[in-house]
């Protein structure tokens, strides 16, 4: 057992009041029981839940499914004594039926702990007739290891130790349903097994795609093909008996086929024995578009090739390297802890940054390395905003979330910023109508950051901008987000690779030229014309506002710094007075004495109190740039909005709600009543930056709290949650800002 302490839940047990999403809008909800995901960056994701259950399928890009597959599940059976027991929940529906413990569904087995990339499953041992099982389960995601981390695989790993009196046999199985109605895996064709002493492969040649279950240690191993019904049937008359039996060599898709191998162990009284059984998958390409019809060659490509069947390849691969690889991964979690120990952090931070990180693993990552009929390669990592909103890598989100990646696979980071880079002189003039007001656009302005890098039912890398529901090409913030975003990297990464400081500059100048056009009155602050047209994109802003002005004001900053790293003095200049224009401006028309109002648009709406008015702020004090306002006013607007947003919102329980009438009430809009979970660990992160460690730990525990007890929303973080007990969009990358409470515990 790891000393460190993960998150922790009982096998079977059920949330009696979990959170609900949202009614009036289309939502993903696929319940409380998630668990953390096999999978590695880039390959496509199969979700286990904490019950055990093979669950979520995100194979294909664009195409989430939440189903159950009762024909893949990990067993045990105890020679002698009783059939098969699946290592489920009881009343899980299996295949074949009735492998399912004894009791009542809502009845613990045994406990669930998950500390990223790792999960264990520890069960009762009267479960196995005396014989206590503990499964750990893993992908190799290694930060640092860039290689196995996009590895399309899955181990489990299961300890099983002898309480009994005297010596017994026992047989560990993993048996595996095909997921042939994924549409990673059409068209399925006819799908072809080879079998050997201690794995299965099955090979799909129409989808080109193969599977494996391997399985090592112990006294014995075998594997066989499951057909169909009659094969699974034979499973529940013993697991040893049923999996040495030849199976099919060819088999329908129509039959659900599947996979077995099994262990076969005998144990002493006091014994303990590890055994492995490893999934594992080779999907070469991602195929984007509404048809599939632009592949792309995933990452793991490089080392296994693009033929579709190195799914044994992969699995021996990583038992090769199992014990380095869990050494490596225990090795991190070690450092880690080490680390925020030093830094007097809460015990809870370590799994809160450790299994947010899920969201990379099973949020619709595509890691790229060239596309299908190209010789050249063309590498892209990118992660979808959400299930329910399909871009990825939104600009203005991964302001917030991208400080995982950042400071864990620092040059999957630099892939995303150039890509953005990229596209700024871009233009597509292809028409557009806005869903939200009926505007006519174009997909793309010169000189505008895109909103996103595209979507995976289009075709990104090469269309920007799948997201309609505003025009995100005169939205205030995302130029900014650019400047600031470029700058964070070099200053944290520094510059040591390919000078991407002068690569960045001309890009960054343009974005800046294109906000200093929504300046109407030329008073050196963007202006508004109550349309959403910000992150906040149905929260109207009227004249100048809080937010983005903050952001505007620390992106000139970000702007100066560059400009002189770029040899352009007098430009740096020219953005000083800028500044020093917009800083007094700003100053005159929203300081209230205690915060910044929303904006200047004048009646109720404009006094609003804003938790995220010190978006820029945050990032000017994290790189030491000059700060949008003047000394000790940052300080005391962020003492209004834990006192109004935080403390006076729900008792303090949820985290910072984004709005707040000066009374402190309600402000009446969907996203202003909403909390944004990454923009409250953004809030944390500032308060460490401010020397406000009690109120960071204060708003932390509350974000963690929520999400990890009372909520029911564990490994599905979403966007929002409310008062009221609903959420919308789950699985969301925003969250991930929790790990800019790390870069301001390292920085500061």
């Amino acid at each position: 057992m790891s000393a460190l302490r993960g998150w922790r839940r009982p096998i079977g047990a059920r949330h009696p009041n979990p959170f609900v999403a949202k009614p009036d809008q289309d939502l993903t909800d696929d319940g409380t029981v998630q668990g953390l995901p096999l999978g590695g960056l880039g390959t496509g994701s199969i979700g286990r839940d904490h019950d055990g259950r093979f669950a979520r399928w995100h194979l294909a890009a664009g195409h989430y499914r939440y189903k159950p597959a009762p024909g893949s599940w990990l067993g045990v059976e105890l020679a002698g004594e009783g059939g098969p027991v699946a290592l489920v929940a009881p009343g899980t529906e299996t295949r074949p039926a009735g492998l399912a413990p004894a009791g009542e569904p809502d009845q613990p087995v045994g406990e669930y702990e998950a500390l990223f990339p790792f999960a264990w499953y520890r069960y009762r041992p009267e479960l196995t007739g005396g014989v206590r099982v503990e499964v750990r389960q893993w992908s190799p995601v290694v930060p640092g290891r860039e290689d196995e981390s996009g590895w399309p695989v899955g181990c489990f790993e299961l300890t099983l130790t002898s309480e009994r009196e005297t010596a017994c046999e026992l047989t560990a199985a993993l048996a595996f349903e095909l997921p042939v109605d994924d549409a990673s895996l059409a068209p399925a064709g006819p799908i072809e097994f080879a079998v050997d002493a201690a794995s299965v492969l099955a090979q799909l040649p129409a989808a080109q795609a193969s599977f494996v279950v391997v399985a090592e240690g112990g006294d014995e191993t075998a594997a066989r093909a499951l057909g169909g019904d009659d094969d699974y049937a034979t499973l529940a008359g013993g697991l040893w008996q049923a999996v040495r039996q030849p199976g099919p060599a060819v088999s329908d898709p129509s039959a659900r086929p599947g996979l077995a191998a099994a262990v076969r162990v005998r144990l002493e009284p006091g014994q303990s024995r590890t055994v492995a059984l490893v999934l594992a998958w080779d999907l070469p390409l991602v195929r984007f578009g509404d048809r599939g019809q632009h592949p792309w060659h995933r990452s793991h490509t490089r080392r296994f090739g693009r033929g579709g069947g190195a799914a044994r390849e992969i699995g021996r691969a990583l038992l090769a390297q199992r014990h380095e690889l869990a050494g490596a991964i225990e090795t991190w979690h070690d450092e880690l802890a080490a680390r925020l120990r030093d830094w007097r952090a809460p015990d809870w931070l370590l799994p809160a940054l450790c299994n947010e990180l899920y969201m990379l693993v099973e949020g619709g990552t595509a890691w790229v390395v060239g596309q299908a009929g190209r010789d050249e390669p063309e590498e892209h990592f990118v992660v979808l905003e959400s299930v329910d909103y399909r871009y990825y890598e939104t600009l203005d989100v991964r302001y917030y979330s991208s400080f995982a990646v950042l400071e864990l696979w620092p040059r999957l980071e630099r892939l995303v910023m150039r890509d953005y880079l990229r596209t700024v002189p871009d233009e597509d003039s292809e028409p557009i109508v806005t869903e939200w007001a009926g505007r006519k656009a174009v997909r793309k302005r010169r000189n505008a950051a895109p909103h996103d890098l595209g979507g995976p039912l289009q075709e990104p890398f090469r269309q920007v901008n799948a997201y309609v529901l505003q025009d995100s090409g005169v939205w205030r913030d995302l130029n900014p987000k650019l400047v600031l975003q470029v700058v964070r990297d070099l200053r944290l990464l520094g510059d040591a690779d390919d000078g991407l400081a002068a690569e960045a500059w001309p890009a960054c100048l343009a974005a800046i030229r294109v906000v200093e056009a929504f300046d109407e009155d030329g008073d050196g602050l963007p202006d508004h014309d109550g349309v959403p047209d910000q992150t906040y994109d149905t929260w109207p802003m009227h004249g100048v506002s809080a937010y983005c002005g903050d952001l505007w004001l620390a992106c000139l900053a970000a702007g100066e710094w560059l400009a002189s790293h770029a040899g352009e003095h007098g430009e740096a200049e020219r953005l000083a007075g800028l500044r020093a224009r917009g800083q007094r401006v700003l100053e005159e028309r929203l300081w209230t004495g205690s915060y910044y109002r929303y904006d200047s648009g004048g009646g109720p709406a404009s006094d609003v109190v804003m938790a995220d008015q010190l978006a820029g702020t945050w990032y000017a004090r994290l790189l030491g740039l000059p700060e949008p306002h003047p000394e000790g006013r940052a300080e005391r607007a962020l003492q209004t909005v834990l006192e109004s947003n935080f403390h006076g919102f729900a008792g303090g329980r949820l985290g910072p709600v984004n709005g707040r009438s000066p009374d402190g009430g309600p402000v009446g809009t969907e996203q202003a009543d909403e909390v944004w979970i990454g923009v409250g660990w953004g809030l944390a992160s500032l308060a460490l930056l401010l020397g406000r460690d009690e109120d960071a730990w204060r708003l932390g525990e509350a974000l963690n709290t929520t999400l990890y007890e009372d909520s029911g929303l564990w490994f599905r973080t979403p966007e929002a949650w409310t008062e009221e007990r609903e959420f919308r969009a789950s699985m969301y990358h925003r969250p991930l800002a929790v790990w800019s409470v790390y870069t301001a515990l390292r920085v500061r």
